[in-house]
């Protein structure tokens, strides 16, 4: 899974974030069913070794984690793509 913009403050590897992903890799597992072997955060982006029990399972959990890895990083909201208050 990779970002084309990781620095500064939306790097993967800042203390903030990395704690996060790791949290949202580990809990979406226990909740779609996959078993994490081995995880791998490089910055920019991150290496994932793992086993899903079923093929549904797995791209739910592909479709949540990255989703929710993102909005954390960049602070996306509804209606705020990239965290930025509108200024009107």
């Amino acid at each position: 899974i990779r970002s084309s913009r990781a620095g500064g403050p939306w790097s993967l590897l800042s203390p903030a974030n990395s704690r996060q992903v790791r949290g949202v890799v580990h809990g979406f597992a226990r909740r779609h069913g996959v078993r994490v072997y081995e995880l791998a955060n490089a910055g920019n982006h991150f290496h994932l070794v793992l086993r899903a029990r079923t093929r549904e399972g797995f791209q739910n959990y592909l479709r949540a984690v990255t989703a929710t890895v993102a909005r954390w990083v960049t602070g996306a909201r509804r209606g705020v793509p990239t965290g930025h208050e509108r200024i009107c």
